[in-house]
């Protein structure tokens, strides 16, 4: 993904935390099943997770499980 992606990092959703820097995966490091990894660009590497950037990717999981769901789900923020 980053090959195909230079001016980006990945970082796994369980590693965000408001307040706390970003935590990039290692490029050859492996993705495990069931996570959720979220793309950033590279620009965003040495800043601080925000509020913002946890409503960004908590709207986004929630419109996605409603699709694979037929609606009926909730995305908590455990």
């Amino acid at each position: 993904l980053m090959l195909e992606s230079p001016n980006t990092f990945l970082a796994n959703s369980k590693s965000l935390h408001i307040g706390r820097r970003f935590s990039a995966l290692a490029a050859d490091e492996e993705l495990e099943f069931g996570n959720v990894y979220i793309m950033f660009p590279m620009k965003r590497l040495s800043s601080i997770v925000t509020a913002a950037d946890m409503t960004i990717f908590f709207i986004a999981a929630n419109s996605a499980a409603k699709r694979i769901s037929g609606g009926k789900v909730r995305i908590l923020p455990e």
